[in-house]
């Protein structure tokens, strides 16, 4: 993987842009888009989805 740009708005935008799994905690994280309209994801460190679900 690319080093991690270091100037702001060249990695600006929606979406992982970097990711340096030496330096990142392992785990998952919760992601709730704010357009998604209910759906919230269950993600790993490379960013797949392991758990969908949508909230009513």
């Amino acid at each position: 993987m690319p080093p991690i740009e270091q100037i702001k708005l060249k990695r600006a935008g929606t979406g992982l842009r970097a990711c340096d799994p030496d330096r990142a905690w392992h785990g998952f994280t919760l992601f709730a888009p704010l357009t998604g309209g209910g759906s919230v994801y269950l993600i790993d460190l490379e960013g797949n989805v392991v758990q969908a679900c949508t909230v009513t």
